[in-house]
C-alpha cells in the first residue's frame, strides 16, 4: 500500500504532469497536421477544416488543464514546504531545549535517543522530580515533546510536505518519541488510572508523534538495510 502511495505521489508530481502535458500537445499537433495533409485537397472544405481545428484545440485545451493542474500542484507543494519554515523552523524552541538539557544534567540522565532510550528508572526520576515549576522534570519534558507533537500533527494532516519534513526533521522526531517512550507510556498508564482518564480506543498521549515516528523509523531502517545490501566496490590489485 505504501509503495502504491509513493508511486501515485511520484506520478502526479508537477514535473511529471508538465512533461505529460507537453508530450500530449506535441503528439496532438503532429497527428492533426498529418491528418490535415492526408485529406485530399478536393475534400478539404470549410467544414472538414473546422472539424479538424475543433478536435485539435479541444485536445490542446485538455493539455492546458494539465499544465494548470501542474501549476496548482507546484504551488501546493511549495506552500507546504514554506509552512515548515514559517512555523517549525525552530523545533523545538531554544529555551525548551536548554531547559531539557539542564534537567537531564541535574538528574544525571544521558540524552535520550532512539538508540539509547530513557530507562524506566530515568522516567521515574523525572516524574518524581520535586523542583518547583517551570523547572519541574515532567513539565520540562512535556513542553519539549509538545512542540514535536504539534509538528507531527501538522505533518500527518498534510499541512507540511511529509517527504520534505522527513529529510529535515526525521532523525530528531524519531529520537524525541523513542528516546522518551518510557515516560510517555508511564503518562498513558497513569492517565488510564484516573476516574475519567483514557479508555480503550481513545487517542493516547502524543499519538500524532507516535504515528509519525513509527512510520519514519521504519523508513530509516529500510533505507539503512538497502544501503548495507549494496555491493561494495572491489579494490584494484596493484
Amino acid at each position: 500500500m505504501e509503495k502504491f502511495k509513493n508511486f501515485l505521489s511520484a506520478l502526479i508530481a508537477p514535473k511529471v504532469i508538465e512533461a505529460i502535458a507537453v508530450s500530449l500537445a506535441v503528439i496532438i499537433v503532429v497527428i492533426s497536421v498529418s491528418y490535415w495533409n492526408a485529406v485530399p485537397a478536393a475534400e478539404l472544405d470549410r467544414n472538414v477544416s473546422l472539424r479538424i481545428a475543433e478536435v485539435t484545440f479541444s485536445a490542446l485545451g485538455f493539455c492546458t488543464l494539465l499544465l494548470l493542474w501542474a501549476s496548482l500542484r507546484h504551488s501546493s507543494v511549495l506552500n507546504k514546504r514554506l509552512t515548515y519554515h514559517e512555523h517549525f523552523h525552530d523545533l523545538p524552541s531554544g529555551n525548551k531545549v536548554e531547559a531539557l538539557y539542564v534537567l537531564l544534567q541535574r538528574l544525571g540522565i544521558p540524552t535520550p535517543k532512539a538508540s539509547s532510550a530513557l530507562t524506566d528508572a530515568n522516567a521515574q526520576a523525572i516524574i518524581a522530580d520535586t523542583e518547583p515549576p517551570p523547572k519541574k522534570g515532567e513539565i520540562v519534558v512535556r513542553e519539549y515533546l509538545n512542540d514535536f507533537e504539534e509538528f507531527a500533527a501538522a505533518v500527518n494532516c498534510g499541512l507540511i510536505d511529509k517527504n520534505y519534513a522527513y529529510h529535515i526533521e526525521g532523525p530528531r522526531t524519531v529520537n524525541a518519541y523513542f528516546g522518551f517512550k518510557a515516560i510517555i507510556e508511564r503518562w498513558i498508564s497513569l492517565e488510564k488510572q484516573l476516574p475519567h482518564g483514557l479508555e480503550t480506543g481513545d487517542a493516547a498521549i502524543y499519538e500524532e508523534l507516535r504515528k509519525l515516528s513509527v512510520e519514519w523509523k521504519a523508513r530509516m531502517d529500510a533505507e539503512s538495510a538497502r544501503e548495507r545490501s549494496r555491493p561494495k566496490g572491489v579494490s584494484r590489485a596493484l
